[in-house]
């Protein structure tokens, strides 16, 4: 889906907007389940368009009221997680190449080829489960998303349909942010990255009401979570390097890949905070009100 395509359009009445705009978004689910081409290509695309369905449905948490929004949310959530371990695995292979460049001297590059060749054989291994069943078991499930993401909003009311929901959402980054600074472990980070993600895909609903000004913010919520993602990749390979005992690598050298993981990763989050302080400058209430006059 073109970022266009993703606007509510403010032309039409807001209901037929909503349910337009949800119906745009199944149908494109439902075509990338049918889209041939590289697996970690329709996984990233996949993965990407639910993140953004469950973002629509968090601006109209409040309309169709909270029980609603939960049934249908876990739905979109496991959807995703089916293409967690295919992802995941993916991701490792090129966190541990940027790792490599420029390569540490005190690091035999047979050490980092070794642990490459194990990463790529585990990617593999986690495509292949990605066979044609599976596909076809996720065209199925695609296909009975429609009902879970296009509502019927009853009573709109402008801005205020989605007030709240959006003022919610924001709060959630805000609060992540504060947190996240008194306490920069890789837990609160992913926390706060989840919560920038959903903000920025609600202000690209909303970018019809300014667009020059919500593309720029957009843009920079964009930088914010890759560097806050960048981070969490290098988390995850951490993990994975102390959750497995793989003889191929000496205990030193996974100390030394370690370090250099957590070297990198002081810098991803230094800049990550900085960056999030100017986003979310102001207090829930400040940053809703504003919005609210671009309407």
């Amino acid at each position: 889906m073109k970022k266009k395509d993703m606007y509510l359009d403010l032309d039409i009445k807001q209901d037929k907007a909503y349910r337009q705009l949800a119906e745009t978004m199944a149908a494109e689910l439902v075509a990338l389940t049918k889209k041939k081409g590289l697996i970690d290509t329709r996984v990233h695309e996949l993965r990407k368009q639910l993140k953004k369905m469950r973002a629509l449905l968090r601006l109209i948490r409040i309309p169709i009221g909270n029980s609603k929004y939960k049934s249908c949310n876990y739905f979109f959530r496991d959807f995703g997680r089916e293409f967690g371990d295919a992802r995941d695995a993916k991701v490792r292979v090129g966190t541990l190449q940027s790792l490599k460049e420029p390569v540490d001297e005190s690091i035999e590059e047979k050490a980092f080829n070794r642990l490459e060749e194990l990463l790529v054989v585990e990617h593999k291994n986690a495509k292949k489960k990605l066979n044609r069943n599976f596909w076809k078991e996720m065209q199925m499930k695609s296909a009975s998303a429609k009902p879970l993401i296009v509502h019927n909003i009853h009573k709109p009311d402008g801005f205020k349909t989605y007030k709240k929901s959006v003022k919610k959402v924001y709060k959630g980054g805000y609060k992540a942010l504060k947190i996240a600074i008194e306490n920069p472990k890789a837990e609160e980070l992913h926390e706060f990255r989840k919560q920038v993600k959903y903000l920025r895909y609600q202000l690209t609903f909303l970018d019809a009401m300014w667009p020059k000004m919500l593309q720029t913010m957009e843009d920079v919520m964009h930088d914010l979570s890759d560097l806050l993602g960048n981070d969490h990749d290098l988390y995850d390979l951490v993990s994975w390097l102390e959750e497995n005992d793989w003889p191929q690598m000496s205990e030193n050298e996974k100390e030394l890949l370690k370090g250099l993981a957590c070297k990198k990763q002081s810098v991803f989050r230094s800049e990550a905070l900085k960056l999030g302080q100017k986003i979310y400058y102001e207090s829930p209430s400040q940053f809703i009100n504003r919005l609210e006059s671009y309407w």
